[in-house]
């Protein structure tokens, strides 16, 4: 695991970091990227002493760096890196453009994706990704198209999920075909705003332990 940048531009009402970024307030800016030199200096080090054959980017969000940002950061890692790696990263900042410049290194990679429901009413008012399923066929279409390998996360037992809404995932990842789909159960973890949501509306008290 290598990260490349810390900190998400997007604030999930599900996330830890809609937390954190509540908690850091007024400390600064909250999305922070590792020099390039820096990163490739720890990268090489990896390689060479460990002899790692893959690395997987866990910024919250990778390709949401400008297109400037990757083709310098390609460069360098085609240059000095050369293995495999995963990046992960959300279906709006998927574009041909990008794909297809992290195609042009010539360097294997699987893009996983943050899908979580089939349901725009869980996308937008439970989950607050200000998302539509759209978005998620046309990202998975251009990575399907060039034949990426991809992993799609998803999530079930959002507060007010119903059945309905689980098919809807359920078809929604029918549609999208990815290599692997990764599926999780919504935890409300303190400080999320969809803990709030289940504590005002009586799902939970606040006084259940944690462990």
């Amino acid at each position: 695991d290598m990260e490349i940048a810390r900190g998400c531009p997007y604030n999930c009402a599900y996330c830890g970091n809609s937390a954190l970024k509540e908690f850091n307030r007024g400390l600064g800016r909250y999305v922070k990227t590792r020099p390039i030199d820096s990163s490739m200096r720890h990268m090489k080090r990896m390689k060479e002493e460990y002899k790692i054959d893959i690395f997987q980017f866990t910024d919250e969000c990778f390709l949401a760096h400008p297109v400037s940002w990757l083709r310098e950061f390609m460069d360098r890692y085609k240059a000095e890196i050369n293995k495999p790696y995963i990046p992960q990263t959300r279906s709006e900042t998927i574009t041909g453009e990008k794909i297809d410049l992290l195609l042009g290194y010539g360097i294997p990679f699987q893009v996983s994706v943050g899908v979580e429901s089939g349901a725009d009413h869980i996308l937008n008012d439970i989950c607050d990704r200000r998302c539509t399923q759209k978005q998620v066929l046309d990202a998975f279409e251009i990575l399907n198209k060039r034949k990426i390998r991809t992993n799609a996360f998803f999530m079930i037992g959002f507060p007010f999920e119903k059945r309905e809404d689980f098919f809807s995932t359920v078809e929604l990842c029918r549609k999208i075909r990815p290599s692997v789909a990764s599926v999780a159960i919504f935890q409300p973890l303190p400080g999320q705003k969809a803990t709030k949501l289940c504590i005002e509306n009586g799902f939970i008290t606040d006084k259940e332990p944690m462990a």
